[in-house]
């Protein structure tokens, strides 16, 4: 039986979508091995089946709004040093220039 060109494609396009699905072993223990971290790192038990993309969407927010906070907190400790060593420049040109 002949195919026709569609029924080839179509053929090609399903080989296609079915090899994004299919790995070696070796890939599928790294994806394990990857998705198993990063669900330890956001807080969610390693063997965790029941994390929903929107579960890992909302533990990244969270995260990012923790590092988001901590930058704020050292830029805030960072500008309060800066002004403790330009005061005590101040104080030491003063001293330095008054007889």
């Amino acid at each position: 039986m002949k195919r026709s060109a569609e029924d080839i494609e179509r053929i090609a396009a399903l080989e296609a979508e079915l090899g994004r699905y299919s790995m070696c072993a070796g890939h599928a223990e790294q994806r394990r091995a990857e998705s198993r971290a990063v669900r330890e790192a956001l807080g969610f038990g390693a063997d965790a089946d029941d994390v929903s993309p929107r579960d890992l969407l909302d533990a990244l927010a969270r995260q990012k709004a923790r590092w988001q906070a901590e930058a704020v907190e050292h830029a805030m400790r960072l500008e309060t040093h800066i002004d403790r060593v330009i005061y005590a420049n101040q104080l030491r040109r003063q001293a330095e220039d008054s007889p």
